[in-house]
């Protein structure tokens, strides 16, 4: 690959569906695409009333999505720059992120 060449989908970032954080509501709707979130920002859960995506729990998310395409649109040389090289490029990696309170609660490894 050309070092000039931009490397596109260096970084693939699915965000659907959204789950409510009270421990005691079981309410999940994966059918919200992200760019239906901003839908739900301070909207109560169907099921119990409470907020369902923060504002900060957002605003985290097009942070992430923002990052992805800065990623997506450099080029090798400036991925190498970060010490991702050729190797890493081709590497998949899949991370369910949960963001809570303002912070990623949580990480699982998922199957791509």
């Amino acid at each position: 690959m050309d070092s000039n060449q931009i490397s596109h989908n260096v970084v693939d970032l699915r965000t659907n569906g959204l789950i409510c954080d009270n421990e005691n509501c079981d309410w999940k709707d994966t059918s919200i695409t992200f760019e239906e979130f901003d839908n739900w920002v301070k909207a109560p859960c169907p099921k119990c009333g409470q907020e369902v995506l923060s504002v900060q729990d957002f605003k985290n998310t097009v942070i992430a999505h923002t990052v992805v395409h800065i990623f997506n649109s450099m080029t090798v040389d400036q991925l190498e720059s970060f010490g991702i090289t050729g190797n890493t490029v081709g590497d998949r990696i899949s991370k369910q992120l949960i963001f809570k309170d303002g912070k990623i609660q949580t990480v699982h490894d998922k199957e791509l």
